[in-house]
């Protein structure tokens, strides 16, 4: 270590909680005042709150040194049992609890105690550090033994000690009655940068013995620029800075040597995994983003591509319908899922006759039309005769609405009842939907077999 060859009868930036190296600034002496006062004044419920490395376990240490007549009961694990802390309590205030087999007899002998300490004109205080972590239960316990008291006086004195989320906890409904009994509220905070000078040397020249200036002005600069105050991170950064400058054999820390230390440290922080572990989320999450903008530019540029196989589709399938109607005269003529062949296929096939130009056949509920097709009224298959054989019925599952676009958001024509049959003039697919036109209204429906089918008239004479 650098402690010889700086001088220095110990580490002076040691991370423990050490009261013999504690630096006050205004708001650390603020703190210190006012839970002396709420000691001193039997105040019951007191809090002191401060971020990550402020120095709060610091000034609790020093509180339990300076009160030599008080009975001090510090608590460092919050995960404690109910029962568990009880009994911590009792034993750290010397109660002798082996006579006692339930937390009413612990409660009877603390009471006891608490009396006669009063009576002794001696005071007595419970500190638990971390206590954002306490549950709800352990809380309710803390808050019964404040209930031991007299007519005007706390017998016991309490010092919740915790991070910002002990301010969080204590505002929520089931804890209200223990929030309105907290008389001091105490809050520390980072040191400026005049404070992190004098704390820095401060703590030099305890460990010294001497006032000593190692650290120059620009290095204390870049070393509040980077902790912004924080006690803790200003020691481990000083700490770091030490170890280089004895390495390079100098006897002053300058912005130099504090650079190499930020880069040394902050990289070590990073290595417990929390920082890296963001890094990896972030990249993936940019990658993932990468992609999902790439593929949607790449079909906002190429639509044409969605629709290839579509294509090829309808291709071959009008390769299939010209087949077919080069061999029709050999063959019966197709039946579709909408008109009845059985007995009626050579009126079918003179029908193909009459409109080859303009024919369409349904395959798989999927309309193809000829190529040479000039305008939409040559795709809409037509029934081409008045005759009671040739007609095409919708026939209606369910209430069904006739819409005058195909769109759900579109108008409704007219709404075609269920359990109903309806002739139409003229039908055709389109995509989707289905164009039906009706003697009195057209418009589109919804392509459904739950909701219609089409089939020849005579299929249910």
């Amino acid at each position: 270590m650098y402690n010889d060859y700086f001088g220095f009868t110990e580490n002076p930036f040691k991370i423990t909680p050490d009261p013999d190296y504690i630096y006050l600034s205004l708001k650390h002496e603020e703190a210190i005042e006012l839970i002396e006062y709420g000691i001193k004044n039997r105040k019951g419920f007191m809090t002191l709150v401060g971020e990550v490395g402020t120095g709060k376990s610091t000034i609790v240490r020093y509180l339990v040194r300076k009160f030599s007549d008080v009975y001090v009961s510090l608590i460092l694990n919050p995960f404690l049992t109910p029962e568990e802390l009880l009994y911590s309590i009792a034993r750290d205030f010397g109660i002798d609890v082996s006579m006692c087999f339930n937390t009413g007899d612990i409660y009877s002998e603390m009471s006891k105690f608490l009396v006669d300490c009063y009576k002794n004109g001696k005071n007595a205080i419970v500190i638990i550090d971390e206590a954002q972590n306490l549950n709800f239960e352990s809380f309710e316990m803390i808050r019964q033994l404040s209930n031991i008291e007299l007519e005007n006086d706390k017998l016991l004195q309490i010092l919740l000690v915790g991070q910002p989320e002990l301010e969080d906890v204590l505002v929520k409904e089931n804890l209200r009655q223990l929030n309105q009994r907290i008389s001091i509220r105490a809050k520390l905070t980072n040191f400026d940068q005049e404070d992190t000078e004098n704390y820095i040397n401060h703590r030099i020249s305890i460990a010294a013995g001497i006032r000593r200036y190692i650290f120059d002005k620009s290095s204390i600069k870049k070393i509040y620029s980077y902790t912004r105050g924080n006690p803790r991170e200003i020691n481990q950064l000083c700490d770091i800075s030490l170890m280089i400058a004895m390495a390079d054999k100098k006897k002053r820390v300058d912005a130099s040597i504090t650079d190499r230390a930020v880069k040394s440290y902050y990289l070590k922080k990073s290595g417990d995994g929390s920082k890296l572990a963001k890094i990896r989320y972030t990249f993936i999450i940019g990658i993932v983003f990468f992609f999902i903008v790439a593929i949607g530019i790449f079909f906002f540029l190429f639509p044409q591509l969605n629709f290839n196989s579509s294509n090829r589709s309808k291709d071959n399938l009008i390769s299939i319908n010209k087949n077919m109607m080069d061999n029709k005269s050999n063959s019966k003529p197709i039946q579709d899922n909408f008109t009845d062949n059985k007995s009626e296929s050579d009126n079918k096939s003179n029908e193909i006759d009459n409109h080859s130009s303009t024919s369409l056949i349904m395959i798989d509920q999927k309309a193809v039309s000829e190529k040479n097709t000039k305008d939409d009224s040559a795709n809409i298959q037509s029934n081409g005769s008045n005759s009671k054989t040739d007609a095409v019925c919708l026939y209606v599952k369910k209430n069904v609405n006739l819409r005058d676009n195909p769109s759900l958001k579109s108008n409704v024509n007219l709404i075609l009842i269920k359990n109903r049959k309806y002739i139409i003039d003229k039908y055709e697919y389109r995509g989707e939907w289905v164009y039906i036109d009706l003697k009195k209204s057209h418009g589109y429906l919804y392509n459904s077999e739950n909701l219609f089918i089409l089939k020849g008239c005579a299929e249910d004479e």
